[in-house]
């Protein structure tokens, strides 16, 4: 039952990750906040529910959570790894914990690394499972940084309508709250599967090069 369940999370990961169905959980989030401000503002944005009007609504959503996961990353990279200290650290981390000696500290060199450890793992069919795995890790990091924004979307559509409107109506003041709340999980949440992610790839990496070595020597 167990494994049957596991194959069904697999298989709408896969879903999620080959249709891009990520981007549109963050893209609806900001989309929706959007309407929901603009309508307190008085500016009437969801009366019309013609097809027509479907469809430009798809595809704003789709292009909110392209925008909303492409911002999100920025701001979370920005607020956790400026000078690019952060990757490096990981990387030798693990480096280090595999080979027990550093990869070198030139941050180009490692990010050239990373990408050819990437390269590798796509390529070789005993990384199958682990690529899935991996795909798994960036879907939910895509969907996290693209909530992050979201409510960063929140926080600022409140605060505009307690100065446009008023500081006293509720939903102001869940927006705001609720908004730095959100964006506080998602940035923690987004930050631990891209580290989750680094740190798989350079170890599956060094566990399919030692398989390779070992059987080489055979």
């Amino acid at each position: 039952m167990a494994a049957n369940f596991q194959k069904i999370i697999d298989r709408i990961s896969e879903a999620f990750s080959f249709f891009d169905f990520s981007f549109l959980i963050s893209g609806s989030a900001t989309f929706a906040i959007c309407c929901y401000t603009l309508n307190r503002l008085g500016m009437d944005v969801s009366s019309d529910s013609s097809f027509l009007n479907v469809c430009v609504s798809i595809v704003g959503i789709y292009i909110a959570g392209l925008i909303s996961f492409a911002l999100g990353k920025k701001i979370r990279v920005w607020m956790v790894d400026k000078d690019g200290k952060h990757f490096e650290e990981i990387f030798n981390e693990t480096v280090k914990f595999i080979n027990d000696s550093k990869a070198g500290n030139d941050k180009q060199n490692l990010k050239l690394q990373y990408a050819q450890m990437w390269a590798c793992l796509r390529d070789n069919q005993e990384a199958k499972e682990s690529m899935t795995f991996l795909n798994r890790l960036w879907v939910m990091q895509a969907v996290f940084e693209g909530l992050m924004f979201s409510s960063v979307i929140a926080i600022v559509s409140g605060v505009i309508l307690g100065i446009v409107i008023s500081w006293n109506m509720c939903d102001v003041w869940y927006m705001i709250i609720g908004g730095l709340i959100a964006a506080i999980a998602c940035y923690w949440e987004g930050k631990r599967y891209a580290e989750t992610q680094i740190k798989e790839v350079i170890i599956t990496y060094y566990q399919l090069k030692s398989k390779i070595l070992w059987y080489g020597r055979q």
